[in-house]
């Protein structure tokens, strides 16, 4: 399959982070979910199958400010994406869309 990494840093200005929460803010699973797909329709110009999200693993939070790194390898053919959210070598979420 298709792999990709992109790094970005979580901002504090993010909208996905209003609201989640006032004292604590983290970035919400759906948000991570939809980056994901998003990213890999950008780079790939192709949609996952579906957008049933199967075996989501959540292990640690992203907050502002975080530099992460988003994993993506995609099998075109079965249009499955699989991800992964990093801080350094630490996984912190991770799923399959598709």
């Amino acid at each position: 399959g298709e792999q990709a990494e992109v790094r970005f840093v979580s901002r504090d200005d993010l909208p996905w982070f209003e609201g989640h929460f006032p004292d604590t803010p983290i970035l919400p699973g759906v948000a991570q979910v939809h980056m994901a797909a998003r990213l890999a329709e950008e780079i790939w110009a192709a949609r996952p199958a579906s957008y049933a999200v199967n075996r989501m693993k959540f292990r640690n939070v992203i907050r502002p400010d975080e530099v992460i790194t988003l994993k993506l390898s995609f099998a075109l053919g079965k249009g499955k994406l699989t991800f992964s959210f990093l801080r350094n070598e630490e996984t912190l979420s991770s799923g399959v869309i598709g």
